[in-house]
This record gives C-alpha cells, sequence and structure tokens, in this order.
C-alpha cells in the first residue's frame, strides 16, 4: 500500500505543471495573428480598394480577417467587410462600394481565431470629388537605351466624358518634396494620349524621370500615382530621331539631338540615308554635321520627288557608331513627275518618257525634259523641250546628240505651285559614224550675218531643217528646197561641213563647222553653232550663220 502511494505520489505533483503547459499551447493557437493596413488603392467617387495583410507564420487558426471602415476617426460606429474565405498569411485586398464622393474615411485591418481579435493601428483615404477623373498606377517598362512604354487604366471618369486624357513628365533630381507633377508646371511634358498608351522617347541615358497619367473632365484635373522611370546610362553615344522640316520636291531639312556622348567624346555625327535600306548606315549616303552642341542639322538634296527614304541620325566615339531611330519621309510636294526609262538609243538621239505620279496642285500647265551632258542635275535652264501630255505619260526624241556620251535627264512639270522635277537618270549614246547625219537631223533657227564689201552689215532671220532623208528645207525664200549631205566621218572630227544646193538660185550652200565651237555646239536648246559661209560666185562677201537648236 504504501509501495503505491510512493508510486502516485510523483504523478500527482506533475499533473499541475502538465497542465499549465497544455494551457500555455492552446491559448498561443487561439491568440490572432498579427495584422497590417496597407494603402487604399483606386480610389474613385464611390469605390475604393483596401489592402492589407495577414502575419501568421506561427500558423494560428484564422476564423475571420478583413477590414473595418468608417467615416469616424474612432472607428466606434465602424462596418465590417470581411473575406468570404479568410487567407492564414499573406496580403489580401477587398472592394469597397457605395462610398460618398469627397468623403474622407478611416480603416483598419482585423483577423481573429474565434478568442481573439487582432487589429492593425488605423488609415485613412477620401474619395474622389465628383466630376474628377481617377486613374491607376502607371506601368513602365523601358524599350529602349532612350525610350519607355508607359500605361496606366482609367478607373472613374468623373461623371463626364474627358476632354483631354494623356501622361505628365519631366527630368526627376531625386529631390524631397519634388514628387508631384501638375499640368502645366514648370519643365513638366504633356502628351495626348486617349488609350492610355504610349512611348516617351528621348529620353537622356543616365537621367530619371517622372511620370503620372493625367486627364481633365469638365473643369477638374485628375492625376495618378507618380511612377519614376531611371534610363541607364551607356557607353555609346544615344541620338534622338529625326525630325524633317522645309521640304521641296527634291531636298529636305533634317535635325536631331544628341541625348548623350556616351563614355567619351563625339568624333564624327550627321545623318545618313537610304532608298533601299530600311536601316540606312554609314557606308551609304551620309550627310555629316561638323558643329557642337546638342542639336545636329543638315539639308538632304537631289532627293526624288514620289519616293520615300529612310533617314536617321549617327554618331561616333570612341567605342564606335551608334545610331538613332530610324524615320521616313515620303516626297512630295503636291506635282510628283516620274522619270521613265531611255529607249531607242541611237548615236544621236534617245526617246525618254515621263508621268505624273500625283498633283493636287490645280491644272498643270505643261510638262517636258530637261537633260545636259555636263550637268548631272539638269533643269529647264539647261536643254529643254515642253512636250505634250496624256493620262498615260508624255515622251519626246532627244536629238544632235554626241555619240559616246552619257546624258542626265529627267521629267519635269508646271502648275500654278511651281516646276516640279522627277529623279535624274541617265543613257549613253551609242558610237559610230552614222552619228554625223542623224546629229543635224531636226529643225535649226538661224541668223545670216552679210557684211558687205563697205562694211555694212545685214541680219536675216529664219529656220533650216534637215531631213533624214537627205532633203533641205528652209523658210528663207532663196532656201526653199535643196537636198543636203554631210562631210567627215564623225561629229567628233576638227572639221565638218553641210553641203546643199540651192534650187532657186542654182549656187551651191557651203557651211563648215567652225573648229573652236566644237564640241559644246552640239547639245542642244540654247546652245549655239557658230559656222563660217561662203557662198561660191560671191568672194567679195563674207557671211556668219549661227544655228540655234528650235525647241519644238
Amino acid at each position: 500500500m504504501n509501495s503505491c502511494k510512493n508510486f502516485l505520489r510523483p504523478l500527482l505533483l506533475l499533473l499541475p505543471l502538465l497542465s499549465v503547459a497544455c494551457s500555455d499551447d492552446l491559448s498561443g493557437l487561439r491568440r490572432a495573428p498579427g495584422v497590417e493596413a496597407l494603402g487604399a488603392t483606386a480610389v474613385t467617387r464611390t469605390e475604393a480598394t483596401l489592402n492589407g495583410s495577414l502575419l501568421n507564420a506561427e500558423g494560428r487558426t484564422i476564423r475571420a480577417c478583413g477590414f473595418l471602415y468608417s467615416t469616424s476617426p474612432s472607428m466606434a460606429d465602424c462596418q465590417t467587410l470581411s473575406l468570404p474565405s479568410p487567407v492564414s498569411d499573406g496580403d489580401f485586398s477587398l472592394k469597397l462600394e457605395n462610398l460618398e464622393a469627397g468623403r474622407k474615411y478611416y480603416y483598419c485591418t482585423y483577423a481573429s481565431s474565434g478568442y481573439s481579435t487582432a487589429r492593425s493601428t488605423v488609415c485613412e483615404f477620401t474619395t474622389a470629388l465628383k466630376g474628377t477623373p481617377v486613374f491607376s498606377d502607371v506601368q513602365v517598362s523601358l524599350s529602349g537605351v532612350s525610350s519607355a512604354d508607359v500605361s496606366a487604366q482609367l478607373l472613374d471618369d468623373g461623371g463626364s466624358s474627358l476632354s483631354m486624357c494623356g501622361f505628365l513628365y519631366k527630368e526627376y533630381a531625386g529631390q524631397d518634396g519634388d514628387e508631384t507633377l501638375s499640368f502645366g508646371g514648370n519643365g513638366v511634358t504633356f502628351i495626348s494620349s486617349p488609350d492610355l498608351k504610349i512611348t516617351l522617347t528621348d529620353l537622356q541615358p543616365g537621367k530619371s524621370y517622372m511620370v503620372c497619367a493625367m486627364g481633365l473632365s469638365g473643369s477638374h484635373f485628375g492625376y495618378s500615382p507618380t511612377a519614376v522611370i531611371v534610363i541607364p546610362a551607356t557607353e555609346l553615344p544615344v541620338l534622338s530621331a529625326v525630325a524633317f522640316s522645309d521640304t521641296t520636291n527634291s531636298s529636305v531639312h533634317v535635325s536631331a539631338r544628341l541625348l548623350s556622348p556616351g563614355s567619351s567624346d563625339i568624333v564624327e555625327r550627321g545623318f545618313c540615308y537610304s532608298l533601299e535600306k530600311s536601316e540606312p548606315t554609314v557606308v551609304g549616303h551620309v550627310v555629316r554635321d561638323n558643329n557642337t552642341g546638342a542639336n545636329l542639322r543638315a539639308v538632304l538634296s537631289n532627293l526624288q520627288a514620289g519616293e520615300t527614304y529612310y533617314v536617321r541620325a549617327f554618331a561616333k566615339n570612341a567605342g564606335g557608331y551608334a545610331y538613332g531611330p530610324v524615320s521616313t519621309l515620303t516626297i512630295m510636294n503636291g506635282l510628283v513627275v516620274k522619270t521613265g526609262d531611255a529607249t531607242d538609243v541611237t548615236a544621236a538621239s534617245a526617246t525618254v518618257a515621263g508621268a505624273i505620279a500625283f498633283n493636287n496642285t490645280g491644272a498643270v500647265k505643261s510638262v517636258g525634259f530637261c537633260w545636259s551632258a555636263d550637268n548631272s542635275l539638269p533643269t529647264i535652264t539647261d536643254n529643254n523641250a515642253v512636250v505634250s501630255s496624256s493620262a498615260d505619260g508624255f515622251s519626246y526624241t532627244l536629238s544632235s546628240l554626241r555619240p559616246e556620251t552619257t546624258y542626265y535627264y529627267r521629267a519635269f512639270a508646271e502648275s500654278a505651285r511651281g516646276i516640279a522635277y522627277g529623279e535624274v537618270r541617265t543613257f549613253t549614246t551609242l558610237s559610230g559614224a552614222a552619228g554625223t547625219v542623224a546629229a543635224m537631223v531636226g529643225t535649226w533657227n538661224c541668223r545670216e550675218e552679210h557684211t558687205d564689201r563697205l562694211g555694212q552689215i545685214y541680219y536675216k532671220d529664219y529656220t533650216v531643217t534637215f531631213n533624214s532623208d537627205g532633203t533641205f528645207t528652209s523658210s528663207a525664200l532663196d532656201y526653199i528646197s535643196s537636198s543636203w549631205s554631210v562631210s567627215g566621218t564623225d561629229l567628233r572630227a576638227n572639221a565638218f561641213t553641210i553641203a546643199s544646193r540651192d534650187v532657186n538660185s542654182g549656187q551651191d550652200f557651203q557651211c563648215t563647222l567652225d573648229d573652236a565651237a566644237y564640241p559644246t555646239r552640239l547639245t542642244g536648246t540654247v546652245r549655239d553653232w557658230v559656222i563660217n559661209s561662203n557662198t561660191l560666185g560671191s568672194t567679195n562677201n563674207v557671211y556668219e550663220v549661227v544655228l540655234t537648236r528650235n525647241s519644238h
């Protein structure tokens, strides 16, 4: 009996201790976990999203959790907004609806274990005023070395449609108190974006920018929370896109900005452009800008009207070349002319074609071609011919050309807004003695100067036509109809003679090309061809004849 008592006595002494331990374990599990109230988001006139966090690393039992809210800071008359299914740990959110516009609300997070309830500190928010648009947070992602994609959502239009919507941004110095943006503020740029999606470009590497969404509803501005964009620094230069100005039908002024020189000094910069390559480089067409500073400027010339060009700025430092974004430009000036191919090319002639590709300038006054063997950019001050046009285009046969010579030509058209040129094209005439006769075929304006034995000078103006069949006609009465021939094997020879017989007088008419006048004289309109003429049997008289190519 005593031995039994001795055995039970230690057990009886342990029971209170076991009871206390079990009580401590149960009370720990029954205690509410830690809670925290996070900021309210998406606050509109009538709604707000409340955010909270449950701190329950110990795995305590959660019977209920959510938010308590009230219009009183004391929370004496608070209402409860609970999660349908309580979470055991982590963040959670609930939307609060049917709120009053322009009213301040107080709220806190709560969680209950069934035995006790924990509350967070009280936070507050104010609903938007009636008529004030509300936006979500701005989402930002870098899309290039000097650009960023930004987007936001319109949560509440304020009760009426927005008259203005977009983004505000400016360079951010990271100073205290400089974390707000307002429309019209100092250094603030506004970019309209009805769908609240846009790419901010020309941002400077190594700098930060503030950005927010903005909208105007009636007389009320609404702003999203401000986001900060950080643009990393770069080793190579960074350039902006190209801007175009003062565009004509063959030239354009271009400009760009050097956003960053990179890690070393700029040694070369300018613009590159191409008709074929969508990403032009310095290997192709280049116009350099030898100035310094942030702004690059140049003029692209000799462009082809009606064509689309790819253009971008470039700069080079010790690290190499860098290029800005590619911009495209279509040269249109209201009247766009296309120059066609040259066909039926011989030693002395070629047929050229053209067409009106685009016109919104009114009636076209005239069309034609201009050409030159010397000027690689011919205009109407060079050889030119005005021709008739149809819906299918227009053409003309150039004659009196030199053999084995490259000619530059282009079509032109004139309207009330001026003259527009097509692109310059080339052809090369053939070789051969056939050119000696063919080069003379056509009508020439002729001025004959006669000096008699007393020194009296007389002038006679008329036209002379050399036909390909060897016949010769003239508007002068004493040179009506005759046959003609050419002596000499090539127009490039030092001597060249045209001989004909006048059917009325029965006299021979012989013209010999002045050596000094060749080869510059056989190039077409407004080019004088000076020859010496002596009528056989009239040795006492001296004649000089100047022939100018007729433009018809």
